[in-house]
């Protein structure tokens, strides 16, 4: 992304959807949290679970915003059905808040970030994430690996798993996944974890040549 984004806080998404406004804005500039210390165990305690990677952006990745505000399109996509929790930004960093197919250039390389707000008092809001399918369209009910609740693979495509994990919503920052890399070609069906069956929370990537941006 070219020039440096209009400053807003990870709020004004929610307020906007109270709103009625057409976008939300929020900039792409976050600082690179330190790694958090080592937890150390008392014996007889159990230990405390690790904390979630907050994750920085990185200059020239698309983003694409996860958040629980953003709405399914109603009908639903005649082509995919029901999407919902992800929009592509663009480049001031706004983002419609009714989910849309994804479409994307070839070989373009992605990042997703959490644009749920943190909650009152400044404690971490709910996670989210964005895990391959390998499918051709969108089953009723799905269970991800164990292993997608974790940051995995590099590359979006349908031959091998691939997710951004749980990404954290915080207070201070706003916070993104590794950097996934797109294929020349394909439709690619993804969903959160966590949210896939009781919220919906899904949705695809196209990849098109005349992708606009």
């Amino acid at each position: 992304m070219n020039g440096r984004l209009a400053r807003a806080s990870v709020m004004f998404g929610l307020l906007a959807a109270f709103a009625g406004c057409s976008g939300a804005n929020y900039d792409v500039v976050a600082p690179a949290f330190p790694a958090s210390p080592a937890a150390t165990q008392t014996p007889g305690i159990p230990a405390s679970p690790a904390p979630l990677a907050c994750g920085a952006a990185v200059a020239g990745s698309v983003l694409i915003a996860i958040g629980s505000y953003i709405e399914p399109q109603i009908p639903p996509d005649t082509t995919y059905g029901t999407l919902s929790g992800y929009a592509l930004t663009d480049a001031a960093g706004n983002y419609p808040l009714v989910a849309r197919p994804i479409v994307l250039k070839p070989n373009d390389v992605v990042q997703f970030v959490n644009v749920d707000p943190a909650l009152a008092g400044g404690a971490a809001g709910t996670p989210h994430s964005a895990a391959g399918l390998q499918a051709t369209f969108f089953p009723v009910s799905h269970t991800f690996a164990a292993s997608a609740s974790l940051a995995t693979g590099t590359t979006i495509d349908n031959s091998s798993a691939w997710s951004t994990g749980e990404i954290p919503a915080l207070a201070s920052s706003l916070c993104y996944s590794q950097r996934l890399q797109l294929p020349a070609s394909g439709v690619f069906f993804f969903g959160d974890v966590l949210f896939y069956a009781p919220a919906n929370m899904r949705d695809v990537v196209v990849i098109s040549p005349t992708a606009a941006r």
